[in-house]
């Protein structure tokens, strides 16, 4: 039985790559969040929440454990802000939708569609359709006030519905807290909790799963409002935040600063427009997010992402390297109101 639990987890892992990527990359942005290296914590809090399923589906052994499983990480939960779009630029564009197709080698001439993004007015999105080979795997569903605050997540799987996140905001229209519900309303135990200095920055954040402190995180900025310095805390209890998954998937301690450049070249090769490079080295074994899935990485792995961007502001196109390799292209396709 334990040989086929380990082939479950390396099944489970593979189902949650394309849907992780897809949520990330598009995940509504309706507050100013810390800047720091989002990367980092998203797949933190994704492969803890998958991580912590994948731990609870081990002990419970049941025959139905391959289903719930890929089920459970197929809807894995984003937490992480997306940087590179602005629901502004979408409403003065007129954006109604947003497909985004995967190039896995340079060569390609056929890619795959892998999401559809639909946005309202305002320039929020309103629904991300993330596919595989069979068509709609899942679905996330945003739903807005008056088409600009945001208040509730949720998610579907093969168009069922499988859990609802509710965002809960303070008085001065931070969100403070994000919490998950199952299908039937019931309290999962998966909470995010987030306080703010004056400049309406994120300075400490708080992730539970099923009730237990999986990550504590307190943050400090320059001037400027770049960030100066996370520190991770621990519970105290003694109990790391890392306990619930393996070390190669903790939290790197390291700053930003360390281990993240970032460039912005104007009209690069001749693309008329600007080319952000993205530039990561990790200093131990990790899973990172990458265009096309989950990365395994080694210590001193470094991951160049490239960002293309179009002279109106849009994302034209974006290209990734593991250790100066190509691995994969992702280039969207908008349609307009």
């Amino acid at each position: 039985m334990e040989n086929n639990v380990e082939e479950v987890i390396k099944l489970a892992r593979k189902a949650a790559s394309t849907s992780v990527v897809a949520a990330f990359l598009f995940y509504p942005k309706s507050a100013k969040v810390a800047p720091q290296s989002e990367i980092f914590t998203t797949i933190t809090v994704e492969f803890t929440y998958v991580w912590a399923t994948l731990l609870r589906l081990r002990m419970l052994m049941q025959k139905t454990i391959l289903v719930a499983l890929l089920f459970g990480c197929a809807c894995a939960h984003v937490r992480a802000q997306e940087v590179t779009k602005s629901p502004l630029l979408y409403k003065q564009l007129h954006i109604k939708s947003a497909e985004g197709y995967l190039y896995e080698a340079r060569e390609d001439t056929l890619p795959f569609l892998l999401t559809v993004e639909n946005f309202n007015v305002a320039g929020n999105r309103t629904q991300i359709d993330i596919y595989d080979t069979s068509g709609i795997r899942s679905t996330y569903a945003y739903i807005f006030d008056q088409d600009t605050i945001y208040t509730e997540r949720r998610t579907f799987f093969r168009n069922k519905l499988s859990s609802v996140t509710k965002v809960y905001r303070d008085e001065k229209g931070n969100i403070v807290k994000y919490e998950d519900f199952d299908e039937k309303g019931k309290k999962t135990g998966n909470t995010q909790t987030m306080r703010y200095n004056k400049k309406r920055e994120v300075i400490e954040d708080k992730i539970f799963i099923y009730n237990r402190l999986v990550s504590h995180k307190k943050i400090k900025y320059h001037p400027d409002g770049k960030v100066k310095k996370t520190r991770i805390l621990y519970p105290k209890n003694g109990q790391k935040p890392g306990d619930l998954v393996p070390p190669f998937i903790r939290l790197n301690t390291q700053t930003d600063s360390e281990n993240k450049k970032q460039e912005t070249i104007e009209n690069y090769k001749g693309y008329p427009g600007k080319m952000i490079r993205t530039s990561i080295i990790f200093y131990a074994k990790n899973y990172y997010l990458g265009v096309k899935g989950f990365l395994d990485l080694k210590m001193y792995d470094r991951v160049v992402t490239e960002r293309y961007y179009q002279p109106n502001g849009l994302l034209d196109f974006e290209e990734q390297f593991l250790n100066g390799k190509f691995i994969g292209k992702k280039v969207y396709k908008y349609l307009y109101y």
